[in-house]
């Protein structure tokens, strides 16, 4: 049985037996003297249906069949990584221009033979000069930067004004949108300066200012690369208030899922993956896929930002799923690298985005079917009986009629603010729920049905009030003691009659 549903039972219990507002109907104020009272407090019936249909929690992760079979569903991720920096941004550098036509080497990617990157943003300046006693036109041509397939081309004119070097300012050109289609790791800058007789000329001077150059997405071959997605510890509440006993799932599914939008091979080292129990070892989660690791499947080329799904589902048959779910797991430990093209398959084209990444997620599937043994839980809560002010001594009759296969025993501690035990409710830990009778396969036969008589004396109600915290240990027990695997389904649930005779004063 999984906790969630542990302490449904509990709450089965409790929701039925809360009532106790129908004690307001007795007016204790009022009365001028001590009397007993005999009050039928309770006579209500709950199904674990009810349960789901007040805990907008427990209903988001239960499946339900049509058989009423339920399964636990839930999914969380891990962790998430995106790395902006493999996509280089591109220093500020002068770029001159000494002849008209010109190529430079680019070769500021030190991972990735890049053929194509589109601009994010990023600008170029050009301050010109011409020896040239006329009116100069000048047209400075990028051939492999593009957009909507027309080359980037920026055009000026040097207006002869008398003085000689003529000059003229170009301000700076926006690259957004532009896809740079690069090829042997050059750059190429033209230009044609044409006097307004219609003369080719050299200019004096062309000097360019590159800026910021950023890019959103680049095409090309990456280099064999390792880049660490992070080592963390994440905490695990699902068994926060499981102190001891046993637990075990009959079909336990775990499944990794990596949600992968770069567009490179990629292979994810599990360096580590592991849980720590509550006693503090680590179990290592094992697994063929987690020892070897796991090759990531990645979108094509034409499927630029869109995200590839890689599983791996662990179940008891292909690894120690179990084992971990049953040591009570409260933390997990990861530390995980990703190698770009593993294989230093330099043919291989791939291509990042600024907005690719790899999220990690682990999904949860467990079908409520399984065994418990001696399963103890644990809750505190601040407590306040105010109420009880003029309640001398009382006597509770609690009857239950069980159709879930699940011993509940419970004992409830009075506290004091320093935790402090001043008092317990029983003698002993008692069985207020009786697991219901199942066959074989551990389907339902049977309810159970239980009495129990609650005295509270007056030196024991005393206390009780000046309690302020109150804490339930429960212990919980499949049927036959967990030696069976057991069915539990939204139709079950508990029958519950509660009376109190209770000796009041005003």
């Amino acid at each position: 049985m999984t906790y969630a549903i542990l302490l449904a039972m509990l709450f089965l219990c409790f929701s039925a037996c809360s009532n106790y507002e129908k004690l307001g109907n007795i007016e204790i104020e009022e009365m001028e003297y001590e009397a007993e009272f005999a009050i039928p407090l309770v006579n209500s019936a709950l199904d674990l249906q009810d349960i789901l249909d007040q805990d907008e929690t427990l209903e988001s992760y239960l499946e339900v069949d049509e058989a009423g079979n339920m399964t636990l569903v839930y999914q969380d991720e891990i962790f998430s990584f995106a790395d902006e920096e493999m996509i280089t941004s591109i220093p500020d550098f002068p770029l001159v221009l000494p002849d008209r036509e010109n190529e430079f080497p680019f070769n500021f990617m030190t991972q990735v033979a890049a053929e194509e990157m589109l601009f994010k943003s990023g600008t170029i300046a050009f301050e010109l000069e011409s020896m040239e006693e006329i009116d100069v036109n000048v047209n400075i041509v990028f051939p492999e930067f593009k957009k909507d397939g027309l080359p980037l081309s920026i055009s000026a004119r040097i207006n002869y004004e008398g003085t000689l070097p003529a000059k003229a300012s170009i301000a700076p050109v926006s690259l957004a949108g532009y896809m740079f289609e690069m090829s042997s790791e050059r750059l190429y800058v033209n230009y044609e300066a044409v006097t307004t007789s219609g003369n080719q000329v050299t200019l004096e001077s062309v000097e360019g200012t590159v800026k910021d150059w950023e890019f959103s997405y680049m095409k090309g071959n990456w280099q064999k690369t390792t880049l660490s997605l992070g080592r963390d510890t994440l905490d695990i509440d699902f068994y926060e208030n499981a102190i001891a006993g046993n637990l075990q799932f009959a079909d336990p599914q775990v499944t990794l899922i990596a949600e992968n939008s770069f567009g490179v091979p990629l292979h994810l080292d599990f360096n580590t993956m592991g849980f720590v129990t509550e006693n503090g070892y680590m179990i290592h989660l094992e697994h063929n896929k987690i020892e070897n690791g796991l090759m990531l499947n990645y979108p094509s080329l034409n499927d630029v930002g869109n995200s590839v799904e890689t599983n791996i589902l662990f179940n008891r048959d292909n690894s120690n799923v179990d084992a971990i779910l049953s040591a009570f797991p409260r933390a997990m430990v990861y530390d995980i690298n990703a190698v770009i093209n593993p294989e230093n398959n330099y043919s291989t084209n791939g291509f990042v985005t600024d907005a690719s990444s790899i999220s990690v997620s682990l999904g949860v599937e467990l079908p409520i079917y399984g065994t418990a043994s001696d399963f103890k839980l644990e809750k505190m809560a601040e407590a306040d009986f105010s109420d009880l002010e003029n309640v001398l001594e009382g006597e509770f009759k609690l009857i239950t009629q069980n159709s879930i296969p699940l011993d509940v025993a419970l004992q409830v501690e009075f506290l004091d603010e320093n935790q402090n035990v001043l008092t317990k409710l029983f003698p002993e830990i008692p069985t207020i729920l009786g697991s219901a009778i199942v066959d074989a396969s551990g389907e339902f036969i049977e309810a159970t049905t239980i009495e129990k008589l609650i005295p509270v004396d007056a030196e024991k109600m005393q206390v009780i009030k000046s309690a302020t915290i109150i804490r339930i240990n429960a212990v919980l027990s499949t049927y036959n003691d967990g030696q069976e695997n057991v069915r539990i389904k939204n139709t079950q649930g508990v029958d519950v009659k509660l009376g109190v005779r209770a000796t009041v004063r005003r």
